[in-house]
């Protein structure tokens, strides 16, 4: 008999199904407060789902794209020139971090075709509505690499007020990590990266700010051709939200 992969608990009164090797990741959940949003990108992006931005200050165009990989994956490809972006977030802001309501967020994602340390800075998570979104928005809770580095972070932002949690300390190209985060629903966001904690995060916990999914990629300097083949390489992400009441 196969060793099974998922396992299951009640929390709230709903059911969560996590991964059998590490507690805190989920894989999904059923009930009728559960709130998510999840995406393998299996398919193409659908439309109506996202609000995406651009910026191309050249001849190419940033976009967003499947790459070529079984299961599926999306390749956030910025133009060749510094500051050259593509984001998306989802049109709707709908989760917030609020008192007994947890929320686990997780993405798997690799930086391609990278020329140097930093030369694409990178957030993925929960932020407020921003069309310039680089490091995380003015209200968010996400991880970032931020310009002339190839370190990965955990941010947390509230009112332009923020604050990172170092997780890692060097990226290398085309090396998938899962970055994950778990707010408790009282007062701590506790993150991770490829199962492995991080320090917990107890300040600029924005608690007031509904907030959308987003993924933001922009080209740091260094030039990145412009055949749209290299940036960031989104596998999955999954946000799921358990309410105490709807």
């Amino acid at each position: 008999m196969g060793f099974s992969l998922v396992r299951s608990r009640h929390e709230q009164g709903q059911l969560v199904f996590y991964d059998s090797s590490y507690r805190h990741r989920w894989i999904e959940a059923i009930g009728p407060n559960v709130v998510k949003f999840i995406d393998d990108f299996a398919a193409c992006l659908e439309e109506a789902a996202w609000e995406s931005t651009a910026v191309s200050n050249g001849t190419s165009t940033s976009i967003v794209t499947l790459y070529n990989a079984e299961g599926g994956i999306a390749l956030f490809a910025p133009a060749e020139n510094n500051d050259d972006a593509i984001q998306i977030q989802s049109t709707n802001e709908g989760f917030k971090l609020t008192d007994n309501d947890p929320i686990y967020f997780g993405a798997r994602w690799a930086l391609h075709g990278c020329t140097a340390a930093g030369s694409f800075e990178v957030f993925i998570g929960l932020s407020n509505k921003d069309a310039t979104l680089v490091t995380g928005g003015s209200s968010c809770a996400g991880f970032n690499v931020t310009a002339g580095s190839n370190q990965v972070g955990f941010y947390a932002s509230k009112a332009d007020s923020g604050t990172t949690q170092s997780l890692l300390a060097a990226l290398t190209a085309d090396v998938y990590h899962i970055t994950e985060f778990y707010w408790n629903g009282s007062d701590t966001i506790y993150s991770w990266i490829d199962g492995a904690a991080g320090t917990s995060h107890v300040t600029q916990i924005a608690s007031a700010q509904s907030m959308a999914v987003s993924i933001s990629v922009t080209n740091n300097g260094a030039d990145h051709a412009t055949t749209n083949s290299n940036g960031l390489l989104v596998d999955w992400f999954r946000c799921i939200q358990l309410l105490a009441s709807r």
